[in-house]
């Protein structure tokens, strides 16, 4: 009789703690699903992008190209929010500087993506000015290193208030928060 109290002591014991790390399991399941689904607007867009920053610049430890390596979906909310982020911070110029030449030539069909097809046709404008005054980019391996005083930079300039004038009218923050809330599942 002792030994069948026993037994069902830790039967129960065993089912209990069994139970409690199933429940944790989908507890944690369930959490890492909805970590973006609780936040919404800049705040989604911002964290996504956060999250996808870490996994670049860990991955461009073992690959300088990992960007082209990553989801689709991944890949166009962080081009659109660093050319954004540039392009805000310091016109075409400093996408350029920061990001170089290459990193520009995909961002048109990443705005279309998200639905930001007037600032996909600034950026084919700027692909195409960048083009015509390659001879003019100075570079370091891939990085831009100067500007020669021949490259036109007013017309660069003229598309920043393009992207401006045209962010007033289409919120590129809008547009990827849209984008994320429909294609949660691409995120987690």
């Amino acid at each position: 009789m002792k030994n069948l109290k026993f037994l069902l002591i830790w039967i129960l014991v065993f089912q209990f703690s069994n139970t409690g790390v199933t429940q944790n399991s989908n507890q944690t399941n369930t959490t890492k699903m909805n970590k973006y689904k609780e936040l919404k607007g800049d705040d989604l867009v911002h964290k996504v992008f956060q999250d996808i920053s870490v996994d670049v610049w860990n991955g461009k430890e073992k690959n300088k190209d990992y960007i082209s390596t990553i989801a689709n979906p991944k890949r166009v909310i962080y081009k659109t929010y660093s050319l954004e982020m540039a392009v805000n911070n310091g016109g075409f110029f400093q996408v350029l500087y920061n990001e170089g030449d290459v990193f520009l030539l995909d961002l048109p069909e990443c705005l279309k993506v998200i639905g930001a097809n007037k600032h996909a046709e600034i950026v084919e404008k700027a692909n195409k000015i960048i083009k015509d005054n390659a001879k003019f980019i100075k570079k370091e391996g891939v990085h831009i290193d100067s500007f020669d005083e021949k490259f036109d930079s007013e017309a660069l300039n003229k598309l920043d208030s393009e992207f401006y004038d045209q962010s007033e009218i289409d919120n590129i923050l809008k547009l990827q928060a849209k984008y994320i809330t429909e294609n949660f599942s691409a995120f987690d």
